[in-house]
């Protein structure tokens, strides 16, 4: 009987860190990450590495919108300070852009704003 309290025990400590703890990716993100990818963009014109997996279109589709956001991000004052405020410049940014495009975009940050999203695109 024992045994089987270790072990709901034990699989409850696993569901919990697989659902429920924070990431441990050492992937930066939010809009930190952002800054540093848009002024990375600004001298290489290089997209993030690994963006592909999260968009559909092509990396020359992704540089035309690295291009938008950065210009609308050197435009903004101020400039986002938080996910919110840099979800929406994204959003609003890329207006008229794939959908699953964009969704890709704010997934890879970590900006997800769902109903942001629909609210925008469709407007």
């Amino acid at each position: 009987m024992k045994t089987n309290i270790y072990i709901l025990n034990f699989m409850q400590m696993l569901l919990y860190r697989k659902c429920c703890s924070p990431t441990t990716d050492d992937k930066p993100h939010g809009v930190s990450a952002l800054s540093r990818d848009l002024l990375s963009f600004e001298t290489t014109s290089q997209v993030p590495e690994g963006l592909g997996s999260y968009v559909v279109s092509s990396k020359k589709a992704q540089a035309n919108w690295y291009g938008k956001i950065l210009e609308a991000w050197k435009q903004a004052k101020p400039r986002p300070q938080t996910d919110e405020e840099a979800a929406r410049l994204v959003i609003t940014t890329l207006k008229g852009h794939k959908k699953a495009d964009v969704e890709g975009l704010l997934s890879f940050y970590r900006l997800s704003s769902p109903g942001k999203l629909d609210e925008i695109m469709t407007a």
